[in-house]
Order: structure tokens, then sequence, then C-alpha cells
């Protein structure tokens, strides 16, 4: 097993195991998220919002935005929400290359595993719009999208 690897679980271990933070109070806490396809940043304004920054990627494709969380429904251990969504892309094809918009709203849920590390799961509707200045073209199409990921969280500062 190489060192780097070795480091790579110690770190994954220490986020999971960490002492709990808060339960379902999510207000002042930053989430560190990872997931199917994106990678995110969240941060709670209070327990019933969200602001949320998103990096997804695919192949030849780069999106960038974020979400603001309603939180509708909390529980013990489980979140319901919807979001709105607003985001930029460029993209690069074996023809083309250009940039593009989507607007989307999405319900879904989190589900705290551990107090400081919760799954999400939720699905949309997106309408997408990309355009390529050098081929004077625009296309829009909707599309349905299902997210999934993990988060950690942690506490920013004293309550």
């Amino acid at each position: 097993m190489n060192i780097c690897f070795r480091k790579k679980i110690i770190f994954i271990v220490f986020l999971f195991f960490s002492t709990p933070l808060f339960g379902m109070e999510i207000k002042n806490k930053l989430g560190v998220s990872i997931g199917y396809p994106y990678g995110s940043i969240r941060y709670g304004l209070s327990n019933k919002n969200v602001i949320e920054i998103r990096l997804a990627y695919g192949e030849n494709i780069f999106v960038f935005g974020g979400r603001f969380y309603f939180l509708f429904y909390t529980d013990k251990r489980l979140n319901f929400y919807i979001s709105p969504e607003i985001d930029g892309l460029t993209f690069v094809s074996r023809y083309t290359h250009g940039e593009g918009c989507i607007l989307g709203s999405f319900s879904g849920f989190e589900y705290f595993l551990k107090n400081n590390f919760s799954i999400n799961m939720d699905i949309g509707l997106a309408y997408i719009t990309v355009w390529s200045r050098e081929e004077d073209v625009i296309v829009s199409g909707s599309n349905i999208i299902l997210n999934t990921g993990i988060t950690f969280y942690f506490k920013l500062c004293k309550q």
C-alpha cells in the first residue's frame, strides 16, 4: 500500500469518525459535497435555507453555478428540499465549441448517517440552452437530471 493511498484512507476515516458537530442544525455550517456528476460547497444560512456553489464535469463539458435550497421538511436525520439552480457552461465537441446556460428546479432529500456526514439525492427538470458563436447556432431543450452525493459538514463558528 503506497503512502499517498494511506494518507487518503486516514483522512476519510478522520472525517467520518470525527466528533459529531450537530444534529439537524445546519445554520453556519460548511458542507463539502462530492457527487455524481458534481462537486460543491454549501453553507447553511439558517436551518431552513442553504446556498451552494456547484461545479460539474463531463467529457468535454464544464458546468459552474449555484443553488438555493428551501428545506420544507426536517426530521431527526432527514431533510426534504426544493431547489432552483442556475448554471453557466462551456463545451468543446469534435466540430465546434461554445457556451450555454442551465435553469433548473430540483426536489430531493438529504439523510444524515452521522451528525456531520450525509447522503443526498435529487431529481429535477433543467432547461438547457447552448450556443456557438463560431457557427452562429443556438440549441435549446429540456432534460431530467438525477444527482446523488455525499456531504461532510464542518462547524464554522460558535452559536
